[in-house]
């Protein structure tokens, strides 16, 4: 879980970021897009997720030395990759 946590941004501004944490108290890490709406996320396979109610969604990390760089979101054939920050 915690190579995941973190802050992601796709572009400049502060609407422009992911933010991935634990949620205690459902143990499961959560996405939320600044100023939205904080989703529990799936494990899928490997670095993959869904957001919970949207398994047509995935999110998927890229993970270096331990560590995740990138998030791509894919839903509804569009796709965001955000980088770390």
């Amino acid at each position: 879980v915690e190579p995941y946590l973190g802050t992601y941004a796709w572009g400049p501004g502060t609407d422009e970021r992911f933010e991935v944490e634990w949620f205690e108290r459902r143990s499961a890490i959560t996405i939320e897009r600044a100023g939205g709406v904080s989703r529990m996320l799936i494990h899928r396979a490997g670095h993959e997720f869904s957001p919970a109610g949207a398994r047509h969604a995935r999110v998927r990390f890229e993970v270096a030395e331990g560590r995740a760089v990138r998030v791509a979101v894919e839903w509804a054939g569009s796709e965001v990759v955000g980088t770390r920050v």
